[in-house]
């Protein structure tokens, strides 16, 4: 960490490095997956939506009722789906963003090598 620059995520956010690392144990065998989708799961009605397939699975709710329930309104993305998204959204972008940085970063340094400043 250098000096004086608080420590901040320039291109993901909190959450989203939050994910990744959480899929990155889950790939090293740190944590299940069910682990992973019962925290990153959408929620609906206090339940998530792997609490309600393992219900389907034990009988203990229907197919329909699980279709009913999760189907309105993008219900059935869930936010694993989302943050999927965003992400693959974020990489298909970086090459603009390097590019941005580095000519940034290129005029301060011109900025910083005059013989005079303001």
């Amino acid at each position: 960490m250098v000096k004086g620059v608080p420590k901040m995520p320039y291109i993901l956010t909190k959450k989203e490095i939050e994910f990744i690392k959480d899929w990155l144990k889950v790939q090293r065998g740190e944590i299940s997956l069910e682990e992973f989708f019962e925290k990153w799961g959408s929620k609906k009605d206090g339940t998530k939506v792997l609490e309600d397939f393992e219900k389907v699975k034990a009988g203990e709710m229907t197919f329909e009722e699980f279709r009913r329930k999760w189907r309105r309104k993008g219900d059935w993305k869930n936010y694993v789906r989302v943050m999927r998204h965003r992400l693959d959204r974020k990489k298909r972008n970086l090459r603009k963003i390097l590019k941005e940085i580095k000519e940034e970063v290129r005029l301060l340094e011109e900025f910083f090598s005059c013989e005079r400043l303001p």
